[in-house]
């Protein structure tokens, strides 16, 4: 039974320890970054920031850019020109307020960067990326600080794409308590791992085998302790014998 609880205990060890490095390497976050928070910190309330490391951690450039600049444009005429500052019109809609430049534009999402307190003057231009979105069936993620106010209605219009709003952009010195969470779960998984491998030698060890004498003399059986008197009796005689010997200096 002990050795079935320390197998089950180290299993879990083990389990908690992968479990918390998937969680250190960002797994199974759904939004198209792979990340629960940028990559590097961002200043409060400057947008240009926000939009580089967003763009790093995207993969994506820029399309704020001068030689990018895909513009969602207003009408349903699709021969219709480019208005001044863009490149080209990736969408035409008649149900927008006017053209619109997303931050960012791939052929399965629309990226928005947003580094603000509140969403609340942002509500007609995400209004109009949702309706591109939604024209071009692809998702919609906005990008946000980790302390934007996001009002419910338009978040649940944002995820009605089948994209969201993602608390993303940190100031320096953030820590996640996700990963806070993980570190400390590794750390204490590690310590229990290796306590139970120490308590299983222990209380495994084989103990020393007992060592026996090799040449160990048994003692004399009564008619041997005869034949040693009667073998001193002669040696003593004989000893006599050899003194009572003349000797040929005398």
């Amino acid at each position: 039974m002990r050795i079935f609880v320390q197998r089950v205990v180290l299993l879990l060890a083990l389990v908690v320890i992968g479990a918390s490095v998937l969680v250190l390497e960002h797994a199974n976050v759904e939004n198209p970054t792979g990340r629960r928070y940028a990559s590097d910190p961002v200043p409060a309330a400057t947008g240009e920031p926000a939009e580089r490391v967003l763009s790093a951690d995207l993969n994506v450039p820029n399309n704020n850019v001068a030689t990018q600049r895909q513009c969602a444009c207003k009408g349903d005429d699709q021969s219709t020109a480019p208005p001044a500052g863009c490149n080209v019109c990736f969408v035409h809609s008649a149900e927008i307020l006017k053209f619109r430049i997303p931050d960012f534009v791939t052929t399965s999402y629309i990226a928005e960067s947003k580094n603000t307190v509140s969403l609340v003057d942002e509500r007609r231009q995400l209004t109009d990326y949702a309706t591109i979105a939604e024209a071009l069936d692809i998702p919609l993620w906005v990008y946000v600080r980790q302390d934007t106010t996001v009002q419910v209605p338009l978040r649940t219009m944002i995820e009605d794409t089948g994209g969201g709003v993602v608390f993303y952009f940190v100031p320096q010195g953030y820590r996640d308590p996700y990963d806070t969470a993980a570190q400390i779960a590794i750390a204490a998984s590690l310590v229990v791992f290796f306590a139970m491998l120490i308590a299983g030698r222990l209380l495994h060890r084989e103990p020393r085998p007992k060592i026996e004498p090799s040449s160990a003399v048994p003692p004399p059986s009564g008619d041997g302790l005869l034949d040693q008197m009667e073998q001193l009796k002669e040696r003593t005689r004989r000893r006599a014998e050899r003194e009572e010997l003349p000797h040929d200096d005398e």
